[in-house]
């Protein structure tokens, strides 16, 4: 059982109480910049916060969606048949990506919105980054000389002539 305060122990104590306010405010208002600079710094750090967590959830939904697009797609390099989606990537193949990526946003989560949102059109297929970046550079991919598409003689050829190994990547026409 706790002991009854007297009327004086009960006055020091609320005086106590006054004089502690009164020197919180006290120092308040003579620190006010140390103040606004702390409170500055929390709410910078609460900012990053939420910018960290938005941008997780960001992530996830932009590799979710990569994965449903991939998938719809055949989930495989259509040349060499890559499956690790880590090495896969959407082509054109009309070979007119940059101009498509000027209409609807230059980032690959933009591609891959606007071909879910296009119910996946034929224009587009995945390549591995290899295919993808021979192709583009040489004019084919190795692996058509390997699968018999095209020979080695008219590898150079081909080279020069992009359009044609397009329609022969695509099945379009037989060399």
């Amino acid at each position: 059982m706790a002991i009854p305060l007297t009327t004086a122990e009960k006055q020091i104590r609320k005086d106590n109480a006054k004089r502690v306010t009164e020197m919180r405010k006290a120092a308040k208002e003579t620190n006010t910049e140390y103040y606004k600079v702390r409170k500055a710094i929390e709410r910078e750090k609460n900012a990053r916060m939420r910018t960290v967590r938005g941008r997780t959830k960001a992530r996830r939904t932009r590799d979710r969606l990569r994965a449903e697009v991939f998938a719809h797609y055949g989930g495989k390099c259509t040349c060499c048949g890559e499956t690790r989606t880590e090495f896969l990537s959407i082509d054109h193949k009309d070979n007119d990506g940059a101009a498509h990526r000027k209409e609807i946003g230059e980032t690959a989560h933009h591609l891959y919105a606007w071909a879910k949102k296009n119910g996946y059109p034929d224009r587009l297929q995945i390549l591995c980054f290899n295919c993808n970046f021979t192709y583009g550079k040489l004019g084919y991919c190795p692996h058509m000389i390997e699968a018999g598409l095209i020979s080695r003689n008219d590898a150079e050829h081909l080279r020069q002539n992009r359009e044609v190994v397009r329609m022969v990547m695509h099945r379009r026409i037989e060399v």
